[in-house]
């Protein structure tokens, strides 16, 4: 250690320290020992408080000399950063595929508007070449009020930012009556723009409608309308709604599925509409006779009674691939030579299902039968004659339950005597292990190669027995997918795609 101090002393341009006085002696012998003693402390202090200046001195320029290398060294880290960063493959990636990459961010915004603090905001707060991309008028398009944080300077920054590019544009009133300030202000600044809106989403107050067609038909590249309005007595919806009959583009209509209880009718360019959704009332069924390009349409008609017509006139729907209805009384209307998907839905016990002419009436080119409504299974015909009528059929979902030996009977041999059946959902009367079981038996088919593997049961609960749990291995290990649905509504939703529920 004296050595290394010696060292860094030389280095330093140092001289050796003076020798400290021994002060435990001091005021200890004669007066002039004393005087000698004084002396000493104080040469010795006068040197080292020089020695300590000096050593000072050094130490800040040292220091300083510290401080300018870690300096240096941080903006060398910075450096290698950014070096290291521009070797990424995505700093060589095309802006416009990083264009896409976008796209496909802003596609998968679950919830249909922007938030503050997400994309597009984000993108374009990353970096200086992302914020470049990120402004692209393409990412600025889709226009929401439903976020809790939206502003009118905000919606100014999206309009200003969108350019002349088409609009997808989702207004939400949260009263059913009046609107706020904010509210029609927003719709009425929206509707400045309407010439460039694409898709259109509305969901409040028949005063919404009110504002827009105050505007006059201006919607020249409308595609896709979603309309949603509520009513009241004292405020009721017009009986025809006619702002949109002049949209030349629009193909897609979607109109009070989200608020059943409130059927309207439009005035629309019926003929060339693709895909029609609709909670409306039977005369509004009829509307639909010059819709002969329809590929899917939903009905709901609600509770209301099927009117009493003597000469039924048929609808021809030539194109018309996928169906779902309400009312029984509908199908009666429509001629649906290509239907390959039906949708029936229908709660109320007393329109049952009590004679085979419903199913050998539906088109043999149907593929996917779900049939959510009651069934007489005290009538002459079971599972077995209801694929007879249909066999064309790929999926088959019926939540009306039969005896356990008719359930059981027609599993043992659907996939020889249906082959291009895949996918069949049944409900099943008792939850007993003895029924479960002969039902497993019934689908311990021999031939590997048959298409029917996917199976979905309505039931209440499985008893998790020693000889119910490895059957179920088996059968899945050899290629089957079981499923067991407690719920009703869970059962239903599983087998009816979103667009095709009546969510009443």
């Amino acid at each position: 250690m004296p050595q290394l101090l010696l060292n860094c002393q030389g280095s330093l341009g140092l001289h050796p320290p003076t020798k400290p006085v021994n002060v435990s002696q001091f005021g200890t012998g004669d007066p002039v020992q004393l005087q000698y003693q004084i002396l000493a402390i104080r040469s010795f202090l006068r040197h080292a408080r020089a020695r300590k200046s000096r050593l000072d001195e050094k130490i800040a320029s040292l220091e300083a000399t510290l401080n300018d290398l870690y300096s240096e060294r941080d903006a060398l880290d910075k450096e290698i950063r950014n070096h290291t960063a521009a070797l990424s493959p995505i700093r060589r990636m095309p802006n416009e595929i990083l264009s896409l990459v976008f796209s496909l961010v802003l596609a998968n915004d679950a919830e249909l508007h922007y938030l503050v603090d997400s994309a597009p905001w984000t993108l374009s707060a990353v970096c200086a070449r992302w914020r470049s991309v990120a402004l692209s008028p393409i990412f600025w398009t889709k226009i929401s009020n439903w976020e809790r944080r939206f502003s009118l300077e905000k919606l100014a920054i999206f309009l200003s930012r969108s350019g002349s590019s088409p609009l997808r544009i989702y207004f939400y009133s949260d009263n059913e009556e009046l609107m706020s300030e904010i509210e029609t202000t927003t719709l009425e600044l929206l509707l400045q723009h309407c010439e460039r809106w694409e898709l259109l989403s509305i969901n409040g107050s028949t005063e919404i409608y009110s504002i827009v067609e105050s505007f006059g038909p201006r919607f020249s590249m409308l595609r896709t309308l979603e309309f949603d309005v509520y009513y009241t007595n004292e405020r009721p919806a017009p009986y025809e709604l006619s702002v949109f009959s002049h949209a030349p583009k629009l193909e897609t209509v979607s109109v009070n599925v989200g608020c059943w209880p409130y059927p309207i009718i439009l005035d629309l360019p019926w003929h060339q509409l693709s895909r029609y959704y609709a909670s409306s009332e039977w005369n509004g069924l009829f509307s639909l006779a010059s819709a002969v390009n329809l590929v899917e349409c939903s009905l709901d008609l609600g509770d209301g009674l099927e009117p009493a017509v003597k000469d039924v006139v048929v609808m021809q729907f030539p194109r018309l691939l996928r169906l779902s209805v309400s009312h029984r009384g509908i199908l009666a209307y429509l001629d649906t030579p290509v239907l390959q998907e039906l949708y029936y839905h229908d709660s109320d016990r007393a329109k049952s299902v009590d004679d085979f002419e419903f199913f050998r009436a539906l088109p043999r080119t149907l593929q996917t039968l779900v049939f959510e409504a009651y069934i007489d299974t005290d009538k002459d015909f079971d599972l077995m004659d209801i694929m007879k009528a249909l066999p064309q059929m790929r999926s088959f979902t019926l939540s009306t339950a039969f005896s356990a030996d008719s359930v059981c009977a027609f599993l043992a041999s659907a996939a020889k005597r249906f082959p291009l059946l895949e996918n069949l959902s049944l409900a099943l009367p008792e939850n007993s292990e003895l029924h479960i079981l002969d039902i497993l038996e019934a689908l311990d088919w021999a031939d590997d190669d048959r298409r029917l593997r996917t199976f979905r049961f309505l039931l209440d609960n499985v008893p998790p027995t020693s000889l119910i749990l490895p059957r179920l291995k088996s059968l899945k290990v050899r290629g089957a997918r079981i499923e067991f649905e407690p719920s009703q509504w869970r059962f239903y939703t599983s087998t009816v795609p979103r667009r095709f529920r009546f969510e009443r």
